[in-house]
Parts: C-alpha cells; structure tokens; sequence
C-alpha cells in the first residue's frame, strides 16, 4: 500500500472520530441544557403554585390610642395577624385565618395601678373590630362574643402583655365585593374591660382607637372574565 494511501485512510479516519466527538459533545451539551430549562420550569411551576395557594397577611403593628375611665390614658403598639385568601371572585364568602390580636400594656400603667395596691389583672375584650371594603357590612366584630384575659400578675416596670384570644382563630364572613377590584382588611377600635385586684376590685373599661389605620391582610377580586371555569 502506497504511503499516499495510508496518509488518506488516516485523514478519513480522524475526521471521523472528530466529528462523532463533536456530535457526542454536541448532544450532551443539549441534553444538559435541556434538563436545566426543565428544572428552572419546574422550580417556577412550583413556586407560582405556593404562591398561589398561600394566603395574603402577616403579621402588622399599629398604634392606638387608649382612653380609661381612671385617667391613665396610652398610646399602645397593638399587633395584628391574619390571613385572607390571595383572590376571591366577585360575591363570594372570605374568612380571615390565623386571627390573633396583641395589645401591650405598658410598665407606666401597671405602676399606677399597683400604687394604688392592684396586684393582678383580668378581664375580657367585647369590642376587636376588623374593618373592610365588604361589599355588604363592612366591619367584623372579633370579640362580639366576649374573648377572656386570663388574671396575670402585676410587676413593677414591667408591661403587660393581653393577647387576644389565646390561640389563632378564623373570623368572618365578609363578603367579595361584586366588581374587580381589591378587598383590604384593616385594623378598627377594640374596648377591653380590665379587672384589677387587690385588697379591693377595680374594674376599668379601656376604649382604643387606630391613631393610623393599617392593613392586616388583602384580597384580589379579579373580574369574572379571568376567573377559571369548572371542568
């Protein structure tokens, strides 16, 4: 076999083995590529699912105002949680999960109250209104059925902490406003009745008010036109 021969068997067969590299390399390259795409879908399929199905709210400070019938008037910083649904359709039913309201009483109170020989607190709430742009009533009354303190003893300069009810509830029912639009959910005035103890009973109402009004928690309401059929 002449040398030109074998030169020409060893170009062909390099040139083979270079282009079924180049293919082998090619389709891992793709192969690669494609699985990344397909995790980076899925990664966000699943997080727009989360989201989807999570509700809106999170826990929010606002600051009241406090009036009492003894003249021991404050300005509490009262924490709001909830959670509504992240859309409704127009008219439907919306509850808020998770309800659970903190107002602190401060050290200031609490020692004018033990001065006066109070030892211990109680009591209950009978007003906690959350308000709303419901389509019909508009405010939602959490402590319409009395919510209970439980007696907790007062320390000299230190707050008392009132949490309300003990454990997260869920409120309601607004109902969806009729058009598009969005729902928001926001803090309203809450009465309590505190009960002091000591040598003698002191029962004292505390009427509070938002000194700015905040958003607990939101809802869409998209128009009917967005809103998935049934299957």
């Amino acid at each position: 076999m002449s040398e030109s021969s074998v030169t020409s068997e060893s170009s062909v067969a390099t040139e083979s083995s270079a282009a079924s590299e180049s293919s082998e390399a090619s389709e891992s390259s793709s192969a690669a590529e494609s699985s990344v795409a397909s995790e980076s879908s899925g990664a966000t399929e699943s997080s727009a699912a989360s989201e989807s199905s999570s509700s809106s709210g999170s826990a929010v400070d606002a600051t009241y105002s406090c009036t009492t019938s003894i003249g021991a008037n404050f300005s509490p910083t009262v924490t709001f949680s909830g959670a509504t649904p992240p859309s409704v359709a127009p008219g439907a039913t919306v509850n808020m999960t998770g309800f659970q309201v903190a107002v602190t009483v401060p050290a200031s109170i609490v020692n004018t109250v033990r001065d006066e020989g109070f030892t211990s607190a109680s009591g209950s709430a009978t007003t906690v209104d959350v308000d709303s742009n419901d389509a019909n009533s508009t405010t939602v009354n959490a402590a319409a059925t009395p919510i209970p303190i439980p007696s907790q003893p007062l320390i000299a300069g230190h707050a008392v902490l009132i949490t309300l009810p003990a454990s997260p509830v869920t409120i309601g029912s607004w109902t969806a406003i009729a058009v598009a639009g969005r729902m928001e959910f926001t803090t309203g005035p809450i009465v309590l009745h505190l009960i002091f103890k000591g040598a003698e009973t002191l029962d004292v109402p505390v009427t509070c008010s938002p000194t700015t009004v905040a958003t607990i928690s939101t809802t869409r309401v998209p128009s009917a036109s967005v809103i998935p059929s049934a299957p």
